[in-house]
């Protein structure tokens, strides 16, 4: 999922909205086990943001928490994942995605090194 969110258009051609939905919906449909992205993203905006989603779901929390951030949905998306995925209290898949992330990480710096050189 890191790896989704800080490169979405790997994934999707056109990050947007609607892509973004459909995308999570899918990742959520092809669990087997665990928790749903969709539903712990409902959750927790609902818990720290005091945001309720009503019939409309979690991209309608969303839109509200953008219009307050006053930022794009794309945005407002990839950060409120990323603060629930550090917040999460399933701590092997915390740790898991932080690992993930780090090596990301270490693989960019790697590559500029390496154009540096």
């Amino acid at each position: 999922m890191i790896h989704f969110l800080y490169r979405m258009n790997m994934y999707i051609v056109n990050v947007n909205k609607e892509n973004i939905v459909s995308f999570m919906h899918g990742v959520d449909i092809g669990k087997l086990d665990g928790p749903l992205w969709t539903k712990s993203l409902n959750d927790f905006i609902t818990k720290k943001y005091g945001i309720n989603g009503k019939a409309l779901g979690w991209p309608y929390q969303i839109d509200l928490y953008i219009s307050k951030e006053k930022l794009k949905w794309s945005e407002g998306f990839k950060n409120l994942m990323i603060e629930m995925i550090l917040e999460s209290d399933q701590i092997e898949l915390t740790k898991k995605i932080i690992k993930q992330y780090n090596n990301m990480l270490i693989k960019d710096i790697d590559i500029e090194k390496k154009r540096n050189s």
